[in-house]
């Protein structure tokens, strides 16, 4: 006897995984940062670029007043913002698939949450 998939099974994934996956086209700026149960690493969203570092190359963690300083193998990315020690913390537990920087705009209609209002990577 054969073990595996009955035939009547699908093998295939479909790609679309619904809204708000990681999958998704250019996110909207209203969520500062999107959590996956276990991402590889972190997409930063900047204006119109974009770029992801794997967690496996974090190497350092620092929040100091209202900044946060992600330092990987390769780059520092300095992501400033307000009320940011829920997403530092979400950082440390590598739970954070993506932050996006949602500019002063946002500042105004604070309800005291997380607001990213600049994001800058610093190559080593």
């Amino acid at each position: 006897m054969l073990r595996g998939r009955p035939a009547n099974q699908a093998s295939v994934l479909p790609l679309n995984r619904g809204a708000g996956s990681a999958t998704d086209d250019y996110p909207a700026g209203d969520q500062p940062y999107t959590l996956e149960e276990r991402p590889a690493g972190v997409a930063f969203y900047h204006a119109k670029v974009c770029f992801f570092h794997p967690y496996a190359l974090l190497q350092s963690l620092k929040l100091e007043n209202d900044t946060i300083t992600v330092g990987f193998a390769v780059a520092d990315v300095i992501v400033q913002g307000q009320n940011l020690h829920p997403l530092f913390a979400l950082l440390a537990a590598q739970r954070v698939a993506r932050i996006i920087e949602q500019g002063s705009r946002y500042a105004a209609g604070g309800d005291g949450g997380v607001l990213v209002t600049r994001i800058e990577v610093i190559p080593r």
